[in-house]
This record gives C-alpha cells, sequence and structure tokens, in this order.
C-alpha cells in the first residue's frame, strides 16, 4: 500500500532534457535526493517484428488533410 510519504510524484522536464556527458539519468537523480538508489538493468534485448499495420477510424481524416489543415 502506498502512503502519502512514499508517492513518488516527479516533474517530467528531468526526464526530457539532454543529459551531459558523465551525468547519471533522472530516475537515478531523483532516487538519490529521496535517499534512495536507483538505476536501471537490461533484462532483454531482441528483435521483434513490427505489428500489422491497422486501418485508422473512419471518421479519422486523411494523414493529408493533417499537414493542410483541413480536418
Amino acid at each position: 500500500m502506498t502512503t502519502p510519504d512514499d508517492a513518488w510524484i516527479a516533474e517530467t522536464a528531468p526526464y526530457l532534457a539532454p543529459r551531459e556527458p558523465g551525468r547519471t539519468d533522472a530516475w537515478t537523480e531523483q532516487a538519490a535526493r529521496r535517499g534512495r538508489r536507483g538505476g536501471q538493468r537490461l533484462l532483454h534485448a531482441g528483435e521483434v517484428e513490427a505489428p500489422t499495420p491497422s486501418a485508422p477510424p473512419s471518421d479519422c481524416p486523411p494523414v493529408s488533410a493533417w499537414s493542410s489543415g483541413a480536418a
């Protein structure tokens, strides 16, 4: 069960901003600020086949209309 003190609330900017060389990732830095340890561990690497494309919903304008503002 999560208590208010355990809630993990973060700003998104540190996760989206480019990182300087040698600087740890935003997740690790945020955990350290809370007195915790963070990091990642690679569990699997491999290739998968791309999913079969699906048709857009019938009420969706064609892609050509998106850039022209015709929608």
